[in-house]
């Protein structure tokens, strides 16, 4: 039968959504105007009024307020001359902002009026720029204040000289376009007030939150109960029941959510400590109603899932005060044993003097197990753990949280309580934004150089900095939020924040293997719950390591549009005439039928199960960002997770053609190159001009982002997935592949001049691959698409290709030609094994080179082969020699590239395999990794892979030995060799973290070595589908296994890593791993090992970047010293 790829990847087991505990500030403060409580306590004061630029809350003219979205996820709608007062009820009444606006000071969201208005100006008759007298009505306007450093404009007026500012120090302003007439609209009815503002934040933060994730609300005066509030209503009680306990976010849930938002009341004290103790206990709360409960409403019968997070989300505009709470007096200033042993010794920056606090409580909530019955199996959030193994002080670091039981992490976000944080330590900007040396933010208090101000009721200043504290506690954040779209932005932050946590890690790479002054590294991760990706970059500091904070995430650089707008980023296509076109929602004529036709059906199929029937054009707007159509697949992230296709990173490459061995041949121009090659670089800092990272992402795009700022460049969607873009759109379909395949690029000759192309695979999306000319990054020009089974002719089909999963290769013939060469996948009719090169810069078809029919090997089924990514070998000369690659019945294989012609090239070895991989048991052992080569000039040349395979739904549970091999490379004919013939290591000792590997001498004569896995002959699954890596200066190979464990338990890994470390030429173990005393040549990681990145440091030591499923990075140093003797043949 016909081998079939699944639709999702295979390690991803059920994923559990978190609780989330919503609390939001329903005090009198709310409704004011200003920000922050300091600015004014007198109504009617001009200095709150139209100052955007002094008072945050008021109206900026640089800012796009948009609508928030109802519970349909339709905009709110509101106008100039009709402005409501309350946005989310119209019965509060509307202003004509073109004739009757007054600025306020306070504003109660039931009521019809405010309470109390601003005047205009200080000054009695007519005021400057308004043209009426204070206390009249007139249109909307703003004033921007313009410091000149004098002492009449001072550049940083204190709150208490704010009042008596001269109005010479202001340029006035008023909306002159519909665009800002409906901008402060926007901005009066829905952001004006601190009430409004943080509901439509909460509103906007929310839209787009996965649907089944569990949430809950209360607030600190009203919809108080115990276990929270069963009827949750605001200041309208109309509505019998607005359920606010812990409940999947369903369209019913959504709908009470967003009924309570929008009446949230205005009225009390901040009674915060109480808010958050409730909190606290809920998630305490055992048996019927229980937050952990599989289902919350069950009364009986209740099942628990051991790994579900919790969060407490809380906003507030004010210092607490009030409240009855005792916490347990100063609990992180007392020691305590923790759920997994630990033990707590009062340290920075937890510990403090203060009793019963929003600290305290949070640490409480934190370091207790809040469901002891339940097993303590929650995910680890360890993005600074610099080993394999946390540290004391990584374990301590408040960024890392290393807790596994059930706990609360607190979230605080503070709306105007920025002037509070300046002493003892001044707001660095985010929860540990700091620098180390001189220490300022959160360093001053990790380093026990500041001590947290006192806090007790209403004390002030030492409340604001318990929020904070409260955050680091808790392992969550804090956010500073002084105007509303700053809030806004706090809410949006914090729901990437909870959801990133719950991530899986896929990739990761480097800008350079060698740490310079600009080296990057790049990180992607992906959610299985909303199928996003994320991309991160992190400078690489001289140590090696990455920084701790990272340079740039697509989360920011690459936000989801918001009010029904599209990305403001380039999506290409293939047009109709061949070449490529810009796609836009008016611009689908310019494709070529077939495509028009494609999305035509999809949007029809769509529209057969909508309200609204959309067109081709309609689901391109959603394609590009439109979040407008409430009935499309909802998201929070523009861009498509991110699985199979590491980033690459393109920056000035030199890929050696400006020597000479080069130079004499046909079609090169060495010295033409060595300019090419300078030109690609800054001549005053010697630094790459435009280094960009290319991924592949199943949105069904391949991504180009600026390297230096995450800045997306553009995107190009191949063919292929036009026909499958309303799986994407359809909120119940599930996941699908788009464009999962490597990337690679390479600089090429042609037309007398030298270009810079990429060539990507779409892996598991479509049978085929694309190039583009890359050589001006901003500027991507298209050279051809190969997918001859994808478009309505039919007399081109290919059978014998598939989907190519593994890394084509960019090389030169011996006859000047430049060319693509790659195994032909899997998946494909002909079920034969074959070797493809195509002509580089046209697409077209040079060569395929038949491995033969599927060689009968005892246990093995003739129907589905095909092979895997080919490594090419160049002679001493530089010239194309051979490829060889593996196939799915354990052949390796040889293919002869040499000569002057294509003619000549053919399958190598008398037509034999020149190795075939099988297991003891002489069952074929399946090659799906592309082979390194390691060559030595005394030991000759090993071909490093291992065996195994991961492509089908029952791969993953099929249980067959396999094996590391590296294979000496003969020169006769003299037959195909066999285990028998090579030297065995094997796995001599294992523990739950390390592994042993046996030193058997190796004779260089021999026909290489193995390496069974699994201890003591264990037959558990463990296999290799990713290729060695192999580090020639240190004469060394890393290699990352995994095995597949069972699924059946949502909290458990279902995959397990081990990596590990062996010589290339003799198979045997190298310990460089260690935990305490003990080491070893492996180490065992739980979830995917992505293959190990080198980096090499300023002192000449390596360091292996491992990223394993758990959305960081961790490290290990190489300490192995380096071998003199390196590789002469070029190898890729």
């Amino acid at each position: 039968p016909l081998l079939v790829l699944p639709n999702v990847p295979w390690f991803i087991g059920q994923n559990v959504a978190p609780n989330i505990l919503l609390t939001l500030d329903d005090s009198g403060s709310m409704t004011e105007t200003y920000s922050p409580d300091a600015f004014s306590s007198q109504p009617g004061s001009a200095s709150i009024a139209y100052k955007s630029n002094l008072n945050p809350m008021y109206y900026n003219a640089s800012v796009n307020y948009i609508a928030p979205p109802d519970e349909n996820n339709v905009p709110y709608t509101t106008s100039y001359t009709a402005a409501r007062r309350n946005g989310f009820d119209a019965s509060r009444g509307t202003v004509n902002l073109q004739t009757s606006y007054r600025p306020e000071h306070n504003y109660n969201p039931k009521n019809t009026a405010p309470d109390n208005y601003a005047n205009h100006c200080s000054a009695s008759g007519n005021c400057p720029g308004v043209g009426v007298p204070r206390g009249s009505q007139t249109e909307a306007y703003w004033w921007t204040y313009t410091p000149d450093g004098t002492a009449t404009c001072p550049n940083d007026p204190a709150l208490s000289a704010m009042n008596g500012l001269a109005m010479s120090c202001f340029t006035f302003g008023r909306p002159t376009t519909d665009a800002q007439r409906q901008n402060f609209a926007n901005w009066y009815s829905f952001y004006r007030t601190r009430n409004l503002a943080t509901v439509s934040a909460a509103m906007i933060g929310f839209s787009l939150l996965p649907q089944d994730y569990r949430v809950a609300w209360q607030a600190l005066n009203t919809c108080k109960s115990t276990n929270f509030s069963p009827s949750c209503k605001g200041w309208d009680s109309s509505r019998s029941n607005v359920n606010a306990r812990i409940g999947v976010f369903d369209a019913n849930k959504r709908a009470d959510l967003w009924y309570w938002l929008e009446r949230l009341p205005a009225s009390g004290g901040t009674p915060l400590r109480e808010a958050v103790q409730r909190a606290g206990e809920y998630l305490q709360l055992q048996g019927a109603g229980s937050p952990y409960a599989d289902d919350p409403s069950a009364t009986s019968g209740l099942q628990y899932t051991s790994c579900r997070a919790s969060y407490s989300v809380v906003m507030t505009d004010g210092v607490w005060n009030g409240g009855n709470v005792n916490a347990g007096g100063n609990i992180d200033g007392t020691s305590r044993s923790l759920p997994d042993g630990r033990s707590y010794s009062p340290i920075a920056p937890f510990k403090d003097s203060n009793s019963n606090t929003i600290a305290d409580l949070s640490f409480l909530y934190w370091s207790t197990d809040l469901q002891p019955s339940v097993p303590n199996t929650l995910r680890q959030f360890m993005p600074y753990q610099a080993g394999l193994v946390a540290t004391d002080a990584e374990y301590w670091d408040g960024r890392n949280d290393p807790a596994t039981w059930q706990r609360m992490t607190s979230i605080y976000v503070g709306l105007g309580l920025n002037s509070w944080l300046t002493t003892p330590v001044k707001w660095a900007g985010s929860t540990f934004a700091g620098a180390v040396s001189p220490a300022t933010g959160y360093q001053r208090f990790k380093q026990d150089l500041s001590q947290w101000p006192a806090s007790a009721n209403g004390l002030g200043t030492g409340n604001v900095y318990d929020l904070w504290h409260g955050a680091i506690n808790s392992r969550g954040a804090f956010y500073a939020a002084d105007s509303p779209d700053s809030l806004v932005k706090a809410f949006e932050d914090l729901r990437n924040r909870i959801s990133s946590r719950e991530d899986g890690a896929s990739s990761v790479s480097s800008s350079s293997l060698q740490v310079q002054t600009d080296s990057m590294m790049f990180n992607t991760s992906f959610s299985s719950q909303r199928w996003d990706g994320t991309l991160r970059a992190y400078k690489v500091q001289s140590d090696g390591t990455p920084e701790p904070t990272e340079a740039w995430t697509t989360n920011l650089t690459m936000p989801l549009p918001t009010g029904g707008a599209i990305g403001s980023h380039k999506v290409y296509a293939k047009g109709s005439s061949g070449t490529r076109v810009q796609l836009t929602p008016t611009t689908l004529n310019l494709l070529p039928t077939a495509r028009q036709t494609e999305l035509a059906a999809q949007a029809a199929v769509l529209s057969a199960s909508m309200t609204t029937p959309i067109g081709a054009s309609e689901l391109v707007r959603w394609v590009l960002g439109d979040t407008s159509n409430a009935e499309l697949r909802r998201r929070d992230r523009l861009l498509g997770d991110l699985v199979n296709s590491p980033p690459l990173y393109e920056g000035g490459r030199d890929y050696g053609y400006s020597v000479t061995a080069w130079s004499d041949s046909p079609r090169i121009d060495g010295k033409v190159y060595a300019q090419f090659v300078q030109d690609k670089h800054d001549t005053a800092t010697g630094r790459p001009k435009h280094p960009t990272v290319f991924v592949g992402a199943n949105d069904g795009m391949l991504h180009a982002f600026d390297a230096n700022t995450g800045a997306h460049r553009w995107a190009y969607m191949p063919s292929p997935s036009f026909a499958k873009l309303g799986k994407r759109a359809d909120p119940l379909a599930g996941h699908t592949w788009y464009v999962d395949g490597p990337i690679v690029t390479h600089d090429v000759y042609h037309d007398n001049a030298w270009r810079t192309i990429l060539v990507a695979s779409t892996g598991a999306g479509a049978r085929g691959l694309f190039a583009l000319d890359v050589t001006t990054p901003d500027d991507p020009k298209l050279l051809w698409e190969h997918f001859p089974n994808n478009d309505a002719d039919t007399s081109n089909d290919d059978d014998d290709l598939g989907y190519v999963l593994g890394e084509p290769v960019i090389a030169r013939a011996q006859d000047g030609q430049w060319i693509v060469a790659f195994g032909n996948g899997y998946g494909h009719p002909s079920n034969k094994a074959m070797l493809y090169v195509l002509d580089a810069w046209t697409g077209a078809v040079v060569k395929k080179i038949n491995s033969g029919a599927p060689t009968p090997v005892p246990g093995a089924s003739a129907s589905s082969n095909g092979l895997a990514a080919p490594a090419l070998l160049y002679t001493a000369g530089k010239r194309l020699a051979y490829a060889y690659a593996g196939d799915l019945l354990g052949n390796v294989w040889r293919f002869k590239l040499s000569g002057s012609s294509s003619s000549a090239w053919a399958l190598d070895f008398g037509g034999l395999p020149l190795f075939k991989a099988t297991a003891p048991d002489n069952t074929p052992q399946p090659i799906t990794a592309k082979i390194r080569i390691a060559s030595d000039r005394q030991l000759g040349r090993m071909l490093l892979f291992g065996t195994g395979r991961l492509l089908t739904d029952t791969d993953p549970t099929t249980i067959g030995r396999q094996s590391i091999y590296g294979i000496r490379d003969r020169a006769d004919d003299s037959g195909t060799a066999t285990r028998s013939m090579l030297t065995m290591q094997q796995i001599t000792l294992e523990t739950n973290s390390l592994r042993t590997v046996s030193t058997n001498a190796s004779p260089i004569d021999s026909a290489g070595w193995y390496l069974d896995l699994g201890h003591n002959s264990a037959n558990n699954g463990e296999r290799v589908t990713m290729a060695v890596n192999y580090m020639p200066e240190l004469s060394l190979m890393t290699v990352s296994t995994v095995r597949p464990t069972s699924a059946a338990d949502p909290c458990g890994s279902n995959v397990t890593s081990w990596v590990m470390t062996m010589s290339p030429f003799n198979g045997q173990g190298v310990s460089l791993f260690g935990t305490g005393s003990t080491t070893g040549a492996g180490y065992r990681l739980d979830g995917v090992l992505a293959t190990p990145t080198p980096i090499r440091k300023t002192n000449g030591k390596v360091k292996l970047t491992l990223n394993a499923g758990t959305g960081g990075l961790s490290q290990v140093d190489i300490t192995r010293g380096w071998n003199p003797r390196a590789a002469w043949n070029q190898v890729r």
